[in-house]
């Protein structure tokens, strides 16, 4: 796999389940970069779930925020053992299973915040600030 960029991010949050297992194949096949996938959020556990059904744990780098809840995201762990991804606005970053990373986004946050446990941070941009 070659790449001037060897890991990527898609949002894929605003696809059904069936779109974006076609969508995150397509992307696969072609073996450029390991995909981080972004949902934002948006699926229930059983769309994420249906999601989840065609894929391997390690086909990706991380999902992040498949699923709206904190339980609702430990369900989705437990059941797929997907890596994961949760935004620093999380209230609750303990007890996921398979917490990969922990989004920060330093034009909404302003700083870098502490956490106690130790999880990689990847710094991200933020369209949803006037400096994103």
């Amino acid at each position: 796999m070659h790449s001037d960029f060897p890991i990527s991010k898609f949002k894929i949050g605003h696809l059904s389940a069936k779109e974006a297992v076609q969508y995150v194949k397509s992307l696969m096949s072609t073996g450029a970069c390991r995909l981080r996938l972004d949902c934002n959020r948006k699926w229930s556990l059983k769309d994420a779930l249906e999601f989840a059904k065609y894929f391997h744990p390690d086909d990706f780098d991380y999902i992040e925020e498949p699923v709206a809840t904190q339980e609702e995201l430990i369900a989705f762990c437990e059941k797929t053992h997907f890596p994961v991804a949760i935004e620093a606005s999380w209230k609750h970053k303990e007890g996921i299973p398979t917490l990969k990373a922990i989004v920060v986004k330093p034009t909404l946050t302003g700083t870098c915040p502490y956490f106690p446990q130790p999880v990689p941070i990847v710094f991200s941009s933020s369209y949803e600030s006037s400096l994103g």
